[in-house]
C-alpha cells in the first residue's frame, strides 16, 4: 500500500511581494527580490503573515507565538540568491477531511523557469508563497482528490488566495522510508494521475528509488528531473537580515471561529447544503449573517446565491456591509411587490458602483395606471377575450404594461392598474 504526502502551495491575495514592495498585480522586478549584491530584504509583508496565520487556524492548526525566516539553499536557475526564504512553521498539528496537517508556513516564491526555452521570468521571485504539509495519510489518488477540493473550498471560503492555482508537490511512499517527490502539479487530474502512474510503477517493480520528478500533463507521465535532496541538503540557517517575529499582536486580528460559527447556524436553520456551500466558498458567510437579520434566513441564503453572486462577478465588485439595510429594504418591497426585479437590480448595480443607492426614477402608480390605458387602448382584441373570460389574457396584458413601462411597473402595479380599467370578477371560474 502506497503512502502519499502533499505539499500544497499558492499565492495569498497581497498587494506586494513578500520582503520588497514590488506589486503583485504586474510583472515588476527590483533589487530586493532580484537579489542583487547588498541589497537587504525589507520587513515581511504584514498581510502576507495574516493570511498565513488565518490558513493555520482554519485548518484547526496551533498557531506559532513567533517564527524565525531561514535560508534554504539550493542552485537552479529561477533561484537567484542561490537560496529561498521560508518561515519555521506558522502552524502545526492540524487536519482536514481527517488528514493531519504537519505545518502551514510563509516563504518567497521562485522565477518561473522555462525548460524548454533555457529562460527564466524573476517577476514571480519574492511573491508570498503559503505552504501546507501534510502527514502520509493519503492512500489512494481519490482521498488526495477529495482532500485538495475541500482544500479550496477552504480557501475560496475565507478569500485567502489571489490567482485560484494550487501548486503540488506529491510525496510519494511504500512504507520503507524511501519516497520519490514529483514537483508542481498544477491540476486535480494531473494530481490524481500523476498518484496513479507511480502506484503502476511501484506495482511493477515493489521497491522505489528516491527520485525527484516532474509531471507532464500532456503525456499523463512522471518523469525524473534529480535525485531526491534531503533537508541536510539544504543547510538550513536562520536568515541574518530578518529578525525573529512576534505573531502574537496579530493573532487578535484573524478570526476564522466567527466564520465557523455561522455555518453551524446555517445549518440549524435549515438551509440546504448546496446553498450553504455556495455561500461559504463566495467568501459571502459574513454578509448572509447580518442580511438574516433583515429578512428571513432562506430567502437571504437564495438570493445571495441566485442573484447577488452574479452581480458581483458582473460588476466585478465586493459587498460593503455599510449597505445591507438598503438592500433588505429593497429585497423586502420586491417581495411585496412595490417594485420589480429590474428596478432592484438597477439599484443593486448602483450600489454595487458606490452610487447611491436609491429607486429615484421609478414609476408611481398613478404613472403606471396611465402606462396601463396606453396598452388596453392598443390591445382590443385581447381586452375583449378577457372580458369574455379568457384569464390566460390578463398575464399577457401585465406584461406589455411592464413592457410598455420599460421595466419601471411591477407585476402588482401593472395588474391593479389593468383591473381598474377593465373590470373582470376573478373570483369567478374563467376560462
Amino acid at each position: 500500500m502506497i503512502k502519499v504526502g502533499l505539499e500544497v502551495h499558492f499565492h495569498p491575495a497581497t498587494s506586494s511581494k513578500l520582503f520588497c514592495r514590488c506589486p503583485t498585480s504586474e510583472e515588476s522586478v527590483c533589487e530586493i527580490c532580484a537579489a542583487h549584491p547588498g541589497a537587504k530584504p525589507l520587513e515581511p509583508n504584514k498581510t502576507a503573515l495574516l493570511k498565513t496565520i488565518l490558513v493555520a487556524k482554519a485548518l484547526r492548526c496551533k498557531v506559532s507565538p513567533q517564527i524565525t525566516f531561514l535560508r534554504k539553499h539550493y542552485f537552479y536557475p529561477d533561484l537567484p540568491a542561490g537560496f529561498q526564504r521560508t518561515s519555521t512553521p506558522v502552524g502545526t498539528q492540524g487536519s482536514l477531511e481527517g488528514i493531519r496537517i504537519r505545518e502551514v508556513h510563509v516563504e518567497e516564491d521562485a522565477g518561473r523557469y522555462d525548460l524548454k526555452k533555457g529562460t527564466v521570468d524573476y517577476s514571480r521571485a519574492g511573491h508570498p508563497l503559503i505552504e501546507i504539509v501534510t502527514e502520509p495519510d493519503i492512500c489512494s489518488a481519490r482521498e488526495a482528490e477529495k482532500f485538495i477540493r475541500s482544500l479550496r473550498d477552504l480557501l475560496e471560503c475565507f478569500g485567502v488566495w489571489s490567482d485560484k492555482t494550487l501548486r503540488t508537490d506529491i510525496n510519494i511512499s511504500a512504507g520503507d522510508g524511501k519516497k520519490i517527490e514529483v514537483k508542481e502539479v498544477s491540476t486535480i487530474k494531473g494530481i490524481i494521475r500523476a498518484i496513479e502512474y507511480e502506484k503502476e510503477i511501484l506495482q511493477k517493480r515493489s521497491y522505489l528509488t528516491e527520485v525527484t520528478k516532474h509531471y507532464d500533463e500532456k503525456k499523463g507521465i512522471t518523469v525524473p528531473l534529480r535525485e531526491k535532496e534531503s533537508a541536510v541538503e539544504y543547510r538550513y540557517i536562520p536568515d541574518p537580515d530578518i529578525p525573529s517575529i512576534d505573531l502574537v499582536p496579530l493573532f487578535p486580528l484573524v478570526d476564522v471561529d466567527s466564520v465557523f460559527r455561522i455555518k453551524e447556524r446555517m445549518e440549524r436553520e435549515g438551509i440546504p447544503s448546496k446553498l450553504i456551500r455556495t455561500i461559504m466558498v463566495s467568501g459571502l458567510a459574513v454578509f448572509y449573517s447580518r442580511l438574516s437579520e433583515y429578512t428571513p434566513p432562506l430567502k437571504a441564503a437564495q438570493w445571495i446565491s441566485s442573484s447577488l453572486i452574479g452581480e458581483l462577478k458582473r460588476e466585478n465588485a465586493s459587498i460593503e456591509h455599510a449597505e445591507l439595510h438598503e438592500i433588505a429594504r429593497l429585497l423586502i418591497q420586491q417581495e411585496k411587490g412595490q417594485i420589480s426585479k429590474v428596478q432592484f437590480t438597477r439599484a443593486l448595480r448602483r450600489m454595487l458602483k458606490g452610487e447611491k443607492p436609491s429607486t429615484t426614477g421609478l414609476l408611481s402608480y398613478s404613472e403606471v395606471k396611465e402606462v396601463a390605458l396606453k396598452v388596453v387602448r392598443s390591445e382590443q382584441k385581447a381586452v375583449d377575450k378577457l372580458m369574455k373570460g379568457k384569464k390566460s389574457v390578463l398575464h399577457y396584458l401585465i406584461g406589455q404594461v411592464i413592457k410598455t413601462s420599460g421595466g419601471k411597473a411591477t407585476h402588482k402595479q401593472a395588474e391593479q392598474a389593468i383591473l381598474e380599467l377593465i373590470p373582470v370578477d376573478l373570483s369567478k371560474k374563467l376560462d
